[in-house]
C-alpha cells in the first residue's frame, strides 16, 4: 500500500497542509496524550489548526456536504447541543463542552479527505513501542500499583483496548508481513491493558471478542487459520495475565465489596464497588426529582450533602471520594441533564453503531472491516459507561471521536496489494 494522500484540491500546498494537518491532530492522540503526561494540551490547538486548513479546502474545492461523516457527525452535534443548553441553563464542564466542539467541527472539516491506512500503521506501531517501554519500565514489578502509577490506569486501560482494536482491524487487507506485524501489535496493546488491572476494561472486551471472531470467521481467505491463530493468541495472553498479574484479586476483590456493600443495614460502601453502587441510587434519586432536563452538575454535589445530614444516605456517599461523579455515563446524563440527555448519550452511541451495519451490510471488505472496527468501538464506549464516565473526560471524547473519524474515512480499497488478506 502506498502513502499517497488523495483529495481534489486545485491548490496544491493547502492540499498538504490540510492533510499533514489531519495526521499531526491524529498522531497526536496516538501517540502523545494518553502516553507523555500532557492529555489534551495541544491537541486543541492542532485541531483549530486542522480545522481551518481543511475549511479551506473544502472552499476552493466547493464541496460543503456532510455526506461523508453523516453517521458520526450528526450523533456529536446533537450531544454538543445537549450539553451546551445544559450548561447555559445549569452548568457543566466546560472541557468537556469545548472538545465536543472541536470534536464536531474537526469531523466535519476533515472528512472531506481520505485516510492513508499506511500512515495510521506507523503510529500505531510506533504507539505498541511506547507501550512497550512503558510496560518493561513499570510493568514487571508493578504488582497491585497498576503500573506503578505512570499513568491513570483508567484512561490509560481504555486508550490501549481501543488501539489494539484499531491495529486489529487494520491489519485486514494487508500483506502477510504487516499483517502478523500488526495483530503483534495488538497483542501489545493488550498486555498493557491487562497491567492496568481495569476490572471496566476487562468487562468491555466480552462483547469485542467474539466480535472479532466472527469478522474472522466471515474472512473470504484463511478464515479457519485466523481463528486458530487468535485462538492460540488469545490462549497464550490469557495464561499470562492470569498467571503474571493482580487482575485474578482484583476481580476476587470486586466481589468481596459488592457483597460487603449488599449486606442489609450494614452495607460498607467505602470501596470502589461499594461506592459505586452508593452514587448509582443517589444518581436515579436526582433524575426522579428533575426527570426532564436533569439537575446540572452543581445540583447534583449539593445534593449530596443535604440528603445525607437528612439521613438519606450514607455518610460514605461525601466522605469517600468528595466531589465524584456519577461513575456511569448513563446514569450521569440523566441526572445532570435528564431523559433529553439520556436520549443524546443513546444517540451518540447508536449512530456510529448503525452506520457500522450498514457498512458491514456492503459486503465491501475493505468497508466491513472499517465497519467492524467502528461497531467494536461502539460496543466498547457503551459497555465503558457501565462503569465510568465514557465522555466527561477531554482525552477520552477524542478516543472516541478520532478513532470513529478514522474507521469512516479509512482508505483500503485503493491501497490493497495482491496477496492481501481481502
Amino acid at each position: 500500500m502506498g502513502t499517497r494522500l488523495t483529495t481534489t484540491s486545485p491548490d496544491s500546498r493547502l492540499q498538504w497542509a490540510a492533510e499533514i494537518s489531519i495526521y499531526l491532530v491524529l498522531a497526536y492522540l496516538i501517540n502523545v496524550a494518553f502516553i507523555f503526561p500532557v492529555a489534551d494540551a495541544y491537541l486543541k490547538p492542532l485541531m483549530l489548526i486542522s480545522v481551518l486548513l481543511c475549511l479551506g479546502l473544502r472552499r476552493q474545492a466547493g464541496d460543503w456536504s456532510t455526506v461523508q461523516s453523516a453517521g458520526l457527525l450528526k450523533p456529536l452535534a446533537f450531544y454538543t447541543a445537549v450539553l451546551l443548553g445544559s450548561y447555559l441553563a445549569y452548568d457543566g464542564f466546560e472541557s468537556t463542552l469545548w472538545m465536543f466542539f472541536f470534536c464536531s467541527v474537526f469531523v466535519y472539516s476533515a472528512s472531506f479527505i481520505r485516510l492513508s491506512s499506511r500512515l495510521l500503521t506507523l503510529a500505531v506501531v510506533f504507539a505498541a513501542l511506547e507501550c512497550l517501554v512503558l510496560i518493561l519500565l513499570h510493568g514487571s514489578e508493578a504488582g497491585d500499583e497498576r503500573l506503578q502509577g505512570a499513568t491513570n490506569p483508567i484512561f490509560f486501560g481504555m486508550y490501549t483496548l481501543v488501539m489494539a482494536l484499531l491495529a486489529a482491524y487494520l491489519s485486514v487487507g494487508e500483506t502477510p508481513a504487516w499483517r502478523i506485524g500488526l495483530r503483534l501489535t495488538a497483542l501489545v496493546f493488550l498486555c498493557a491493558a491487562a497491567l492496568t488491572l481495569s476490572r471496566g476494561v476487562l468487562l468491555a472486551l466480552i462483547p469485542l471478542v467474539p466480535l472479532y471472531l466472527w469478522h474472522l470467521s466471515a474472512t473470504r481467505r484463511h478464515g479457519r487459520r485466523n481463528l486458530l491463530l487468535a485462538f492460540i493468541g488469545g490462549a497464550v495472553l490469557g495464561g499470562a495475565v492470569i498467571s503474571q498479574t493482580a487482575l485474578p484479586s482484583r476481580v476476587e476483590q470486586a466481589l468481596s465489596e459488592y457483597s460487603a456493600a449488599t449486606q442489609a443495614g450494614e452495607g460498607h460502601f467505602e470501596s470502589s464497588v461499594g461506592f459505586r453502587l452508593l452514587i448509582w441510587q443517589f444518581a436515579l434519586d436526582v433524575a426522579a426529582e428533575h426527570p426532564l432536563f436533569g439537575a446540572g452538575n452543581e445540583q447534583f454535589q449539593a445534593y449530596k450533602q443535604v440528603w445525607v445530614d437528612q439521613g438519606r444516605y450514607d455518610p460514605a456517599l461525601v466522605e469517600f471520594l468528595p466531589g465524584a461523579h456519577a461513575h456511569n455515563q448513563y446514569l450521569q446524563d440523566l441526572a445532570l441533564r435528564g431523559v433529553l440527555g439520556l436520549a443524546a448519550l443513546l444517540y451518540l452511541m447508536a449512530g456510529p453503531g448503525i452506520r457500522a451495519i450498514e457498512m458491514i451490510r456492503a459486503r465491501q471488505s475493505h468497508l466491513a472491516s472499517a465497519g467492524y472496527l467502528l461497531l467494536s468501538l461502539s460496543l466498547a464506549y457503551a459497555v465503558f459507561s457501565l462503569t465510568e464516565v465514557a465522555f466527561k473526560h477531554p482525552e477520552k471524547i477524542a478516543l472516541f471521536a478520532l478513532v470513529a473519524f478514522i474507521a469512516l474515512r479509512l482508505d483500503k480499497a485503493t491501497e490493497a496489494r495482491p496477496g492481501g488478506e481481502q
